[in-house]
């Protein structure tokens, strides 16, 4: 459970700070990604699986 807390807790700042860094496009052209795929996205994945996870036990 305390695992499932910890992965949770961090995907949600992450996807927070993925939105947040995100939000525009940086003059550079820089983008926050994972793979290509926004930070966001996966982070947002790990942290609905951990919810649900948590759920069913």
């Amino acid at each position: 459970m305390q695992l499932l807390m910890g992965l949770g807790i961090g995907s949600a700042i992450n996807v927070v700070l993925g939105f947040v860094l995100n939000r525009e496009l940086h003059p550079d052209g820089v983008r926050h990604h994972f793979f290509f795929i926004p930070m966001q996205w996966p982070a947002l994945l790990i942290m609905l699986a951990c919810a649900v996870i948590a759920l069913l036990k």
